[in-house]
C-alpha cells in the first residue's frame, strides 16, 4: 500500500496544472495521520499544506475502515477543496465562467516529482514539502531528488 500519492490537477483548460501530494500513516500510538500538499500554478508556486488526523484508531460500529486508503482519500479531498477555492477566487477576480465539474485529477508515480524538479518546476515548494512532511518515506524520496541537476531548456 503506498503511503503517499502524487497527482496533477487541471486548474483551467490549456493552463499549467497544480500538483497534489498526499500522505497517510499511523503514528506510534496507532492513530491515523494524513497530509495534503497542493502546489498552485501561480507565479510563486504557492504551497498549501494541511495535516489531517483523528483521535480514534477505528470507526467503531461502522462499515467504514479507518485505514491508510481512507486517509489518502481524505487528504486528496482536502487538496481538492483547497484547489477549488483557489480556482473560484481566480475565476471571480478574472471574470472567468467556470464549468460545473471540478478539476480533473490524474495520478502519477512518485518519480513525477523528480521530473518536476529536473524541469525547474515548483522547486521551492518541493523543498518545503521535504521539510514539512512527517512521513519519512516522502521526505526521504524528495531529499534524494533535490540533488539532481535541473535541465537547461532552450528553443532551437
Amino acid at each position: 500500500m503506498p503511503k503517499f500519492k502524487v497527482y496533477n490537477a487541471e486548474v483551467l483548460p490549456f493552463g499549467e496544472v497544480a500538483v497534489i501530494v498526499t500522505t497517510a500513516w499511523f503514528n506510534g500510538g496507532g492513530y491515523p495521520r494524513a497530509e495534503s500538499f497542493l502546489i498552485l500554478p501561480d507565479k510563486d508556486h504557492t504551497l498549501i499544506a494541511n495535516q489531517l488526523s483523528f483521535d480514534a484508531t477505528s470507526f467503531k460500529d461502522s462499515p467504514i475502515s479507518l485505514d491508510e486508503t481512507f486517509m489518502l482519500d481524505e487528504a486528496l479531498n482536502q487538496a481538492k477543496i483547497d484547489l477549488q477555492q483557489y480556482i473560484s477566487k481566480f475565476a471571480r477576480e478574472n471574470g472567468i465562467v467556470l464549468p460545473f465539474s471540478g478539476p480533473a485529477v490524474v495520478g502519477y508515480e512518485w518519480n513525477h516529482l523528480a521530473l518536476l524538479w529536473m524541469r525547474g518546476n515548483h522547486n521551492n515548494a518541493l523543498k518545503a514539502i521535504a521539510a514539512k512532511s512527517e512521513l519519512g518515506e516522502l521526505s526521504d524520496q524528495l531529499r534524494s531528488i533535490l540533488s539532481l541537476p535541473v535541465a537547461k531548456v532552450k528553443q532551437i
